[in-house]
């Protein structure tokens, strides 16, 4: 990766125009010299004070194509910001963990309907999944669900990127009124991040056990 001075270096050299040496075709009329064209291979061009000891003084054409010259140097150097700002987003972005996750019913191996915490690794990287659970604010935090995936495994799980797993919920849990209280499902990473996701199926589920917690 590039390091950060130098990228900033990079996007100063595009932005600065480039000042290059042109051969000048010119006439000379009473004394007075006018420039009529010049060959170069573009850039911003320096128009001499003198030329053979006379004035000079470009003619129309000329101020047109050194306008183009300028407008195009300033749209080219704009561009190579934006390049690099992407460039440098890329980068950073391929350096962050992203963790998708996602509540909802799922079906066991066993062909009965229940909940799981799906977990994406979005990352460009391996990631380990230490636990997974729902936030509680009213009861120290969080709510850890047993370490079982499916189809198979327990927790702590190292993920590959772009891979998926789930972790099963057990009927205890999201049966139990306390799961009224309910705020998010959350998935914990070694590095000691925390990602966390809600699902319309959550939601019902919450709503469902604050129901039943009133009717008590």
């Amino acid at each position: 990766m590039i390091p950060s001075f130098k990228r900033l270096l990079l996007l100063l050299l595009l932005v600065l125009p480039a000042v290059v040496q042109a051969q000048f075709t010119f006439m000379t009329n009473n004394g007075a010299t006018t420039i009529t064209g010049y060959t170069a291979s573009g850039g911003a061009v320096t128009i001499p004070s003198t030329i053979n000891g006379g004035g000079v003084s470009p003619h129309p054409a000329m101020q047109n194509i050194t306008l183009i010259a300028a407008i195009a140097g300033f749209v080219f150097g704009f561009v190579g910001i934006i390049l690099g700002l992407v460039n440098t987003w890329q980068a950073s972005s391929h350096d962050r963990i992203k963790i998708r996750v996602a509540p909802g019913w799922i079906f066991t191996q066993h062909k009965t309907e229940g909940m799981g915490i799906e977990i994406t690794n979005l990352s460009y990287m391996a990631v380990t999944i230490t636990q997974v659970g729902f936030t509680v604010p009213s009861r120290d935090g969080h709510i850890p669900v047993s370490g079982e995936l499916l189809p198979g495994g327990q927790l702590p799980q190292r993920m590959e990127p772009r891979t998926q797993i789930t972790a099963f919920v057990e009927p205890a849990t999201y049966q139990d009124p306390v799961f009224a209280g309910v705020h998010k499902a959350y998935a914990d990473t070694a590095c000691g991040k925390r990602f966390t996701g809600t699902s319309k199926a959550l939601r019902f589920q919450i709503r469902r056990m604050a129901s039943a917690r009133h009717q008590k």
